[in-house]
Order: C-alpha cells, then structure tokens, then sequence
C-alpha cells in the first residue's frame, strides 16, 4: 500500500505515505475506507481511485507467497460439483 501511495497517489516518500496510512488506518481498519476518506478530506496529493488499488495489487501481488497449491482440497471441491449445493464464498472484498 506504501509503494502504491507513492507511484500513484503521488507522496513525496514511503515514509509519508504510511504515516497518513497509519493514521487512517487506526481511524477505519480499512485501507480502501481510509483513503477514501482521506481524499474527501484533501489529504492526499491525488484523489484516490478504488479500482486502481484493486488493479495495483492484482498486478503485483504474488500469490504463491500466500497460497499453495493443495491438491487434497482441489480434489474436495471438484467433488461437490454434482452435489447440488449452493456454494457460498465469505471476503472482506469491498464487491462481489
């Protein structure tokens, strides 16, 4: 979020992003409310689009560090495919 502040919304430095990140963050428990905020508030050099944080982590992120592949688990869910279930997924994502 730090890199981000800076390559896009246009701190000076890391330092000062995540000092402001830091205050709205302890304020909001949420990055995209924080920011938000903070642009209705003029608190930051450039106004903050959601869609651009999403597109700034889906870009960069590496998944692999977080999730690994888990072929005991794939096999599960392939098996409730005929199940006749309805599957329900829970995320803290701001959309579905």
């Amino acid at each position: 979020t730090r890199d981000f502040m800076v390559e896009r919304l246009g701190f000076s430095s890391p330092d000062d992003a995540l000092d402001l990140w830091s205050e709205y963050i302890k304020r909001y428990h949420s990055t995209l409310k924080g920011l938000t905020v903070a642009t209705q508030e003029g608190r930051l050099p450039r106004p903050f689009v959601q869609a651009e944080l999403g597109q700034y982590w889906a870009d960069r992120c590496d998944y692999e560090a977080y999730m690994q592949r888990d072929p005991e688990l794939i096999e599960l869910m392939a098996s409730l495919r005929g199940a006749n279930l309805t599957l329900v997924a829970f995320t803290n994502a701001p959309r579905a």
